[in-house]
């Protein structure tokens, strides 16, 4: 490790990732964590923001290297931040020297400073923080003010690593290992959801197709392999009287739970569980990043959700 004068610190940068604003009648549902870069040396943690409240930011201390850091968590409606900050517990050994990170909307990840090639601890992070508009990466100058603050101290980290939720997902605590330092860190991520029985839209699977006349339900079963939003409105295109979403097609399949939307960056139509079929009709060739499919219904997916 090279031992240069610079500024290192906990700093954000800003990145664009996209989300339906949370409202009271959706739920946080946990997805896999990140990686957590740096050593394998102290005792694991798992530090995750009570139900209903998500990573706001972190608070840390440091010597040459990081000493301790613990997550801050809040409630999240709306696109914005309500409620007071609730602190979760500190792992490591605080020293005098302290700094602390917001996200003005949710943290998506950070980027993780290493302090060396072999015994690892963790020299600084930067967070990953985004925009409920966009899901482009789009970093920003470092900021330097009172709200998000910067810390300076010595070293040089030896390399940055990314632990990152991805599109459309946030960090819900923080998890790695910890002595009388902080050897590693990563994330606890999870994503807004619809509960499946209240949220119209959500696609579920069905016996009976569900009428969108608003009449009721009708006795005439759905296909083997059929699935229907149930969203209560007039679908069209099938000429049934109910959406028909035929679990298939061969060109590709989503790679996380996710949403179809009707344009890109539009309202969303229908959902897609990990692992479910697509047909594609064309990648980034109208709008960089999104994937026009046609099964199990005519939409556009983020295209890094899709493997194909």
């Amino acid at each position: 490790m090279v031992n240069l004068p610079r500024l290192s610190a906990i700093v954000v940068t800003l990145a664009g990732v996209t989300f339906s604003p949370a409202t009271q009648a959706q739920f946080i549902r946990t997805l896999p964590d990140t990686l957590a870069p740096g050593g394998t040396s102290g005792g694991g943690f798992r530090t995750q923001c009570p139900d209903g409240t998500i990573l706001a930011g972190v608070n840390a201390s440091f010597g040459a290297d990081m000493n301790s850091i613990a997550g801050v968590c809040r409630k999240f409606e709306n696109g914005h931040y309500v409620g007071n900050l609730i602190p979760l517990e500190t792992r490591g050994r605080p020293n005098d020297k302290h700094g602390q990170a917001r996200c003005p909307t949710v943290v998506q990840g950070m980027w993780v400073g290493i302090s060396g090639a072999g015994s690892s601890l963790v020299h600084h992070i930067e967070l990953i923080c985004g925009n409920l508009k966009k899901r482009t990466v789009e970093p920003s100058p470092i900021i330097d003010t009172a709200t998000f603050g910067l810390l300076t101290h010595g070293g040089e980290a030896f390399a940055t690593v990314a632990a990152d939720c991805g599109p459309g997902a946030f960090a819900i605590g923080l998890q790695g290992t910890s002595g009388s330092l902080v050897d590693s860190v990563g994330m606890i991520c999870g994503r807004f959801d619809d509960t499946p029985a209240s949220k119209p839209g959500g696609i579920k699977a069905v016996g009976k197709a569900v009428k969108t006349t608003g009449a009721g339900d009708t006795t005439e079963p759905l296909p083997p392999g059929v699935v229907d939003n149930d969203d209560g409105g007039n679908d069209g295109g099938n000429g049934k009287g109910f959406r028909q979403l035929t679990a298939g097609g061969g060109k590709g399949s989503a790679n996380t739970d996710t949403t179809i939307y009707d344009q890109p960056e539009g309202s969303d139509v229908a959902y897609l569980s990990a692992g479910d079929r697509v047909t594609i009709v064309q990648c980034n060739q109208k709008v960089a990043n999104w994937c026009e499919i046609s099964t199990p219904r005519h939409g556009w997916v983020w295209e890094p959700e899709l493997d194909h």
